[in-house]
C-alpha cells in the first residue's frame, strides 16, 4: 500500500473500492486491498481516499459507522510480477519434449548437427 503514486514508470489497473464496518481494524481493510490488487495482477495499491461515514440500515433501522477505502491498483513496468494463479512463484513443470523416435521397420532417426550415424563426439 502506497500513500502517493510511485515516482517510477508504471500501468495502471484500474481502482478498488473495500467498505467495511469502522469498528473492525484497519489492517483488515488494507489486506482486502491486497488481496484484490494481488489477483488483479498489481503489484502495489494506491490509496487514494480513505472516508468513514455513517450507513442507515433500512432493515434493522440502525445507523452504523463503515470506512471506505479507495485505491488505485498499479504494475510497476521494470519489474516483473508473477501470476496469481502460482503465488508461491513455483517452478512450473516441464511440458516433455518430443523426442526422436524410431519407427518400426524404419532407420534411426538423423543425427543431430548433420553428423553421420555411428559417430562420436570427442
Amino acid at each position: 500500500m502506497l500513500s502517493q503514486r510511485p515516482p517510477v514508470a508504471y500501468d495502471e489497473l484500474g481502482t478498488v473500492t473495500v467498505q467495511d464496518e469502522s469498528v473492525k481494524p484497519l489492517a483488515e481493510s488494507f489486506n482486502a486491498v491486497r488481496q484484490l490488487a494481488a489477483q488483479a495482477g498489481a503489484n502495489a495499491a494506491v490509496l487514494l481516499t480513505q472516508e468513514t461515514f455513517r450507513q442507515h440500515n433500512g432493515v434493522t433501522g440502525r445507523r452504523t459507522n463503515m470506512r471506505r477505502l479507495v485505491a488505485l491498483l498499479i504494475r510497476r513496468k521494470d519489474i516483473f510480477t508473477p501470476a496469481v494463479a502460482n503465488p508461491q512463484n513455483l517452478p512450473m513443470p516441464a511440458t516433455p519434449s518430443p523426442g526422436p523416435r524410431i519407427e518400426r521397420g524404419g532407420g534411426p532417426p538423423p543425427h543431430p548437427m548433420g553428423a553421420p550415424p555411428g559417430a562420436t563426439g570427442t
